[in-house]
Order: C-alpha cells, then structure tokens, then sequence
C-alpha cells in the first residue's frame, strides 16, 4: 500500500523537538513544532532552528481563552492541560510538580494572522499532548482537510481525567475521510497512523487489520457451522455501532461463500455422477447435484451470519455495559 510522499510537518506538542533531525532528513526545514510550556519552548526552538525549522509558543485546543497548564516532573513528558486519571495508577513516579496560566488559541484561528508563504507546505500532522489530541484535532477546523497523513497519540483508557477515547478520535478523523493503516488495535496508550485518499481496496483492507488481527480468516473459519463453540479466536471490538457490524457482513458475502463452497467438498464427491446411465441422467444427477450443493452453501452462509451476527450483538452489548 503506497503512501503519500512528505512534503512537510506540523508538529504540536513538540516538547524539546527532539524529532527535529530525523524530520530533517525526510522534510528538510519544512517543519513547524507547537509547544505550550513557556519554558520547554525555549528548548524546542533551540533544537528546531539547528535544523533551520521553527517552534512556536502557544497552546492549541479547540477554543481560545485561558486555562491552567499541569507541568509533570518528568521532563514535561506527561505535561497536560488536563490532570491526572489512571495515568497517576499506570505510572506512579509521574506527579504534576506545578501550575501555570496559559492562552489557548485554536490552529485555524491562528493561522489567520499568518501571512500567506510565511509557512512551510506542511501535509503531514503529529499530535502529541497529553490527553488534549480530540480538541487539538477539532481546533484545526478546515486546515485539518489539508493534511494527508496523521499520527495521533491515543488512548483507550481515561489517562487524563476527561479525555476522549481513541474510538471518539476514529470517528473524528473518518468524517473527513482518515482510515487508521498502522497501530489500529485497541491499546491503552499509542501513536496510531491515518492516511487520506486510499483506494477502496486499501480502506477494506485497513479495516479488517484493525478489526481482525487474528485475520479474517481464522474469525469466520472459527464460526463455520459446527464451530460456533470455539470462541478462542476473539476480536477486539473496534466498531462500537451493529449497524456498522450488518454493513461489514454484507461486505464480506464473497468471503463466506469461499468458505462455506470449501466446507461443502465433501458433499460434491458424495454426489459425484457415474460414467453409467444415458447422458440425459448423467445431466439430470449433474443438476440435482449443484442445486443441492448451492441450497447447502446458501444454508451454510445463512447460519454463518447468523453465528457472527449473534457474536457480534453480543459483544457490542458488553462493550457498552463495560
């Protein structure tokens, strides 16, 4: 699967721009690093202009105002707008040392007081900041549709306390036509990667790796009738919504068809037509035979469905009770 080539990044939530050299070597100095703490950004600039890239000061979100800015006592690592969730559990050396007041201010707001050519061609997106990756998203409003490429920290467990969760991100970035192609399974904490403009081949494709790891295969093979005991072959359920689970059935027919024809071999040697007999009952059994081995790929594909669609339904439910 081809990708778009790079042309330059935007990085928010750059820290001490501590990428700036492997960005240089991919981008050049078409690079432009965001970072909130004051302080830090003395750091990222310092870095980013040793490879002619630049690092601005300011906080982005989704709206323009003031809030407070948690500095954590790990170097700024784990630094939030946001205070601690189950971050403070996962990792218990990390505590937030102290305080400060900033400006938030939204990316395509600021981006309005920039001078047309002051900044590089920039087609790929880093979202790095803590729990604060939904609202940095939605603050970019239409410039977000100017991106080809995302990777976006997520998350699938309340980190920061507050924070959306990786499937909120998925949805946020699919309405603007980002498929997740890498880092897609469900994980309590990763840089996942998106890309716009994939074929339909590429999108199913991408789909059914985030969906079935185990690979789709083995999923539907493990639900073939006489199997709907075996749940050993599990999903992580990255689809929320049954509805969305019919529309990816309906997609995957031709899939349980090969399947279910494979199951029915032995049903086509048990039929097989002898070489006695007049051609006209040869042709007579020939017909009977592939009439009964469809009824029973027909019937094979039906209770198939039924099996996954009675797994899915299941497993949607508990999703949403947990």
């Amino acid at each position: 699967m081809g990708g778009p080539v790079a042309r330059g990044i935007l990085h928010i939530g750059g820290n001490s721009a501590s990428e700036a050299g492997v960005y240089h070597a991919c981008v050049g100095a078409n690079v432009l690093f965001f970072e909130c703490d004051p302080v830090m950004a003395l750091r990222c600039q310092a870095n980013a202009m040793a490879h002619s890239q630049r690092c601005v000061n300011s906080c982005l979100s989704n709206v323009s105002g003031t809030t407070t800015f948690n500095k954590a006592n790990n170097d700024g690592m784990s630094s939030s707008l946001r205070t601690l969730g189950e971050h403070g559990d996962l990792y218990p050396d990390v505590e937030l040392a102290s305080a400060i007041t900033v400006s938030t201010t939204r990316y395509d707001e600021w981006k309005t007081g920039i001078p047309k050519g002051l900044l590089p061609d920039m087609n790929v997106l880093v979202v790095d900041v803590q729990g604060m990756d939904y609202e940095v998203l939605q603050g970019l409003g239409v410039e977000l549709e100017g991106f080809e490429v995302l990777l976006v920290e997520v998350s699938s467990v309340e980190l920061y306390a507050g924070q959306r969760m990786a499937h909120e991100v998925d949805a946020l970035v699919a309405s603007l036509g980002f498929v997740c192609v890498d880092s897609c399974a469900p994980c309590d904490h990763c840089d996942r990667l998106y890309r716009k403009g994939i074929s339909a081949a590429d999108r199913w494709q991408a789909k059914v790796a985030r969906t079935f790891p185990c690979g789709l295969d083995a999923f539907f093979t493990a639900r073939l009738p006489g199997n709907r005991g075996n749940r050993e072959v599990k999903i992580p359920l990255a689809l929320r919504d049954i509805a969305d689970w019919q529309a990816f059935l309906a997609l995957s027919t031709p899939m349980l068809h090969d399947l279910c024809t494979s199951t029915s071999a032995t049903m086509l040697r048990s039929h097989g037509t002898t070489a006695a007999g007049s051609a006209a009952s040869v042709a007579v059994e020939e017909a009977e035979t592939a009439e009964a081995v469809a009824a029973e790929i027909g019937a094979c594909i039906a209770e198939l469905q039924d099996n996954i669609n009675g797994f899915i339904i299941d497993e949607c439910n508990a999703a949403k009770d947990a």
